[in-house]
Parts: C-alpha cells; structure tokens; sequence
C-alpha cells in the first residue's frame, strides 16, 4: 500500500540517518516512495507501478522507476 512503502521509507531514512530514503515491494505491483528532509519536517512522495513481467524484469523496472522517482524528487 501507499501508507506502507511511505512509513518504510521514511523509517529507513531515520535508520540510516540519511537524508534520502527509497521503499518498495514485490511482486507485479510495487509502491515506490522517497522520503526526505528533516524531521519533523519529511516530504514523502510515492508512486504506484504495475509490471507484468518476470520476477528479474519486475525488479529491474522496479529499481529504474526508484531512481527515476528519486531524482524528480532531488530536482524539485
């Protein structure tokens, strides 16, 4: 769900103590997000993809579109 590839990736943003955190989930249908800023301060931006390809092919789309997403995000 949105609400979960949310929550994700901005725990994994306070985990990492990063600035930048990416969340998604397999299999077919994945919900990307980015989490960024500081707290309480977080922007969270997610997008919803559907592939129906093979389990390499759904993560190798999966991993472009978080990148593609992460730098719409860096260029805002």
């Amino acid at each position: 769900s949105r609400e979960a590839a949310e929550a994700l990736a901005a725990a994994v943003r306070t985990w990492a103590g990063a600035d930048i955190g990416l969340a998604g989930r397999t299999p077919g249908l994945f919900w990307i997000a980015v989490g960024m800023g500081s707290s309480p301060d977080i922007t969270l931006r997610s997008e919803r993809f559907i592939f129906d390809g093979d389990r390499v092919s759904n993560h190798r789309a999966a991993a472009k579109a978080a990148l593609h997403l992460l730098l719409n995000a860096l260029s805002s």
